[in-house]
């Protein structure tokens, strides 16, 4: 019952998706959708509607228009990559993503970004060059592989005065949340991933200090406000555990662990977005009394079809999620 109703899902976002490409509200997410979904059930159907789409991709990449991660080439090249890496597809990547690799080259090397963000700003770029840091191709070129951490250390040199200007004022102004806080929880996420690859070791760590005392900042105001929950604090629970996870601070976990047990005490009425409710989930071990909201999810898009076929599954397969760095 549940697979009929995601392939109804799936085939209806395939009749919608008809000149989008993209990884976030496209063919290429799609495809992901179709080959996660073959993995869980074991169906050849959906592999082969994912190959499909892939092929149209190819068919279609000149209609593509910029170098954003949502919507454009840094992407669709990540999501490439990452069917290669998890064995979905056969290819050599150094071939099929050359020209790709050589574009996005020249956006990082010859302007900077306008934002910091995952969907359209330096994350995102960054997240496609670490991707790519990650090929398993025989007898990649050794000019390839420079150029490529070449992008990895600009962008990360981005990431890093980008959070040493942000400010007082820049976290009180109107939608200081999606516009501040969401991609300094990005940066610092992806930070905390490109850490152990050992590039621009140095503005890395001092970086992710920054990003640090910034969340401790903001977190510090929900413990002591008595109001409703804010709608980004889930995220920013999500990323304070994830990076005491990752760099090992049993303090940092404990108090993120404290954090979510008192969040869960609140109001969360809204937490129907996909991204609220699969962090949820991903969060449950955090509490072992809490079962989840078990609450609809609203929206639209790939991100959704993804969190609904990963929770049917019981989470068999989460590597999806890094493309939205969760």
């Amino acid at each position: 019952m549940r697979e009929e109703l995601l392939k109804r899902k799936l085939n209806m976002l395939e009749r919608e998706f008809t000149d989008s490409y993209g990884l976030y509200n496209g063919k290429t997410g799609l495809a992901l959708s179709y080959f996660l979904m073959g993995q869980i059930t074991n169906n050849d159907y959906y592999t082969g509607r994912g190959q499909h789409l892939l092929d149209e991709l190819s068919d279609g990449m000149a209609a593509v228009n910029g170098s954003s991660f949502e919507e454009g080439l840094a992407g669709i090249g990540w999501a490439v990559e990452w069917l290669v890496q998890n064995e979905f597809i056969s290819a050599n990547t150094d071939e099929i993503l050359g020209d790709l690799d050589d574009e996005l080259y020249k956006t990082v090397v010859y302007e900077k970004s306008s934002g910091l963000s995952l969907n359209d700003g330096t994350i995102g770029k960054a997240m496609y060059f670490y991707k790519r840091w990650f090929a398993r191709n025989a007898d990649t070129p050794r000019n390839r592989r420079i150029c490529n951490e070449e992008c990895l250390v600009l962008l990360t040199d981005e990431t890093s005065e980008a959070l040493a200007s942000v400010g007082d004022d820049d976290l009180t102004k109107d939608n200081s949340c999606y516009n501040v806080l969401i991609p300094i929880c990005q940066a610092l996420l992806f930070l905390c991933k490109l850490r152990d690859c050992k590039i621009n070791l140095e503005v890395v760590a001092k970086s992710i200090c920054s990003g640090i005392n910034v969340l401790k900042a903001e977190l510090e105001k929900y413990e002591t406000a008595d109001m409703p929950t804010p709608e980004h604090v889930l995220y920013l629970i999500y990323t304070y555990w994830n990076v005491g996870l990752k760099l090992r601070d049993i303090w940092i976990e404990h108090h993120a662990k404290a954090l979510f047990s008192r969040y869960l005490l609140r109001d969360k009425s809204y937490l129907q977005k996909p991204y609220h409710v699969y962090i949820e989930y991903k969060l449950l071990h955090l509490n072992s009394e809490y079962k989840g909201s078990h609450q609809q999810m609203i929206g639209h898009g790939n991100m959704k079809l993804l969190s609904e076929i990963t929770i049917m599954s019981g989470f068999q397969n989460t590597s999806w999620d890094e493309a939205w760095i969760l």
